[in-house]
């Protein structure tokens, strides 16, 4: 709002009043939601997110932010509002801001609010390869300068392929580097592996992005992440977990059967035995 509108709403009475109570009604819809997301307080969020009140979005917007369990519709209005001060806080700190749910919407976020999401604690290499895909070089800058994340030196290739000779991401590329290599010397948090059924879900945001592909299987094998292997192979072949891994366990022909099943390239597993074997000798 600027100072003139700010000035002819103090004057005014009656438009002061209307947006108190936008406001408190965002506050109040908000709060609700949080408590428990019914389809009473989704209408009420809905009818504010479709008002003209943009002070209303804000208040609304601020109120979910933290909320796990959004509707996602609702979700999708926010982080894709043009009004940066209601999508951008939202996209940065939401924890409904998944992997699956960025890729559904990326490609209508503005940069500024693919800059948000790029500045994320919990930035995936899935996520910063969508949003360079879509992004602009500011984009690109935020993720290479979120010094907040460890992410995989192919996603880092993306960007310099994307924006070959940018000085400003050359740079802050040989800072990021330099910030990995000085945490590989600095005591590490044991490293949390995802539930099972968070992985499964991950799997099929990339099942629907036509990211389980032969390398996706054989670059699971060889880090050593047995479980993201079988959440994948589950999501496509339609198996359950124990059946995906007595495939994989118990010979060379269901292994190719696997392969088969799963439209895998021949060899992705079958090629692979021993290295899938070893996943399996702690078990």
């Amino acid at each position: 709002m600027t100072y003139v509108e700010a000035e002819s709403t103090l004057f005014d009475g009656s438009a002061a009043q209307k947006t108190l109570n936008d406001v408190n009604a965002a506050r109040l819809v908000g709060q609700k939601l949080v408590a428990s997301s019914t389809d009473a307080s989704k209408g009420d969020a809905l009818e504010l997110l479709n008002s003209d009140s943009t002070e209303a979005h804000q208040v609304l917007a601020f109120e979910v932010r933290l909320a796990p369990d959004l509707p996602g519709d609702i979700a999708q209005a926010i982080a894709t509002s043009g009004d940066p001060d209601v999508a951008e806080p939202f996209l940065q700190s939401s924890p409904v801001v998944t992997e699956e749910f960025l890729l559904n919407i990326v490609s209508d976020l503005s940069a500024p609010a693919q800059s948000a999401v790029a500045k994320r604690t919990d930035l995936t290499d899935t996520m910063a390869l969508a949003l360079i895909e879509h992004g602009n070089d500011k984009v690109a800058l935020s993720i290479v300068r979120n010094d907040k994340v460890d992410l995989d030196a192919a996603t880092y290739a993306a960007v310099t392929t994307k924006f070959p000779g940018d000085d400003r991401i050359g740079r802050a590329l040989q800072s990021a580097r330099g910030s990995a290599a000085r945490r590989k010397h600095e005591p590490q948090e044991i490293d949390r592996q995802l539930p099972f059924n968070v992985l499964v879900s991950r799997a099929r945001a990339f099942q629907k992005n036509e990211m389980l592909s032969a390398p996706y299987m054989i670059e699971r094998i060889n880090a050593g992440r047995q479980d993201e292997l079988e959440a994948a192979l589950c999501v496509l072949s339609d198996m359950p977990r124990k059946n995906v891994r007595a495939a994989l366990l118990t010979s060379q022909e269901t292994r190719v059967a696997l392969e088969q099943h799963c439209g895998l390239a021949p060899g992705s597993l079958s090629s692979n035995a021993d290295s899938i074997e070893g996943l399996y000798v702690q078990d």
